[in-house]
């Protein structure tokens, strides 16, 4: 039978499995029946579940959320055997992350590279809380497989140069919750930067560059950004880009306070 059909059938027999324990065994065998059934229907068998076919790389690959999430109810219940779904997550979101890499159409051009970024880490997110129930493990999986694409040059330089696009312009005529949500998503990527030393040193530069030429279309936005930055990289490590924005508070307070100035009249 294919995977589907077997974790569908194996799901069945277990559940009836369960309530014939209750109904004919004392309870203190039950650990015992379990035991031998996972190894009969879950232990023994993923390796048939990871590599036939219409196992979990293929699922993967023509994205069967259902049935991932149906061999995931069916191999949660012996955890040791997980390992085997991560091991295929983790590979596919890699390949997803350098296919977008190597298309020459949009790496080039941040404005398409980093939406297809956000929707594969939207996608991945949805994968992992649907079919994986939000586990940590997989939760931590699709972490690290997205930081290992995330680290590369490539990846850092764009999301920065993403970022100041939409601060020149990119959010100019949006609503609040329209650039609530552009925010988010930029934030839900800077989560897997586990290495972000390019990013920040591009990102203060960008920023510079605004600020001096005051092309900047909102500083509340630029700050919430920048808050966001901390929240995820550290304080520490946003102290280039939080400097940049006190040097320019201290400017405009300087140069409101000369104007002022010019203009008293002296007896």
């Amino acid at each position: 039978m294919s995977v589907p059909e077997y974790v569908k059938s194996s799901l069945k027999f277990l559940d009836e499995e369960d309530t014939r324990k209750i109904e004919y065994f004392n309870s203190k065998y039950h650990k015992q029946i379990d035991k031998i059934n996972f190894e009969k229907f879950i232990t023994s068998k993923t390796k048939y579940l990871q590599k036939k076919e219409t196992g979990i790389k293929f699922m993967l690959n023509n994205r069967k959320d259902q049935e991932l999430k149906e061999v995931f109810q069916l191999v949660s219940k012996e955890p040791t055997s997980l390992k085997y779904l991560t091991e295929e997550l983790d590979p596919y979101i890699r390949e997803k992350g350098e296919e977008l890499n190597q298309n020459k159409d949009i790496s080039k051009d941040p404005r398409l590279l980093i939406p297809e970024l956000i929707k594969l880490k939207i996608s991945i997110d949805n994968l992992v809380q649907f079919a994986f129930d939000g586990t940590m493990l997989f939760e931590t999986c699709k972490k690290n497989a997205f930081s290992a694409f995330l680290n590369k040059t490539l990846y850092q330089k764009q999301i920065a140069n993403y970022c100041d696009f939409e601060m020149r312009g990119g959010i100019r005529g949006n609503s609040d919750s329209q650039i609530e949500e552009k925010l988010n998503n930029i934030t839900n990527i800077f989560k897997c930067m586990l290495s972000k030393e390019v990013f920040i040193s591009e990102y203060s530069k960008r920023l510079g560059d605004r600020l001096l030429s005051n092309k900047s279309q909102s500083i509340t936005h630029e700050k919430n950004l920048i808050s966001r930055m901390k929240n995820e990289f550290g304080i520490s490590n946003v102290t280039k880009i939080t400097r940049k924005m006190e040097d320019l508070e201290i400017s405009k307070a300087e140069m409101e306070f000369f104007r002022q100035e010019s203009h008293r009249v002296i007896n």
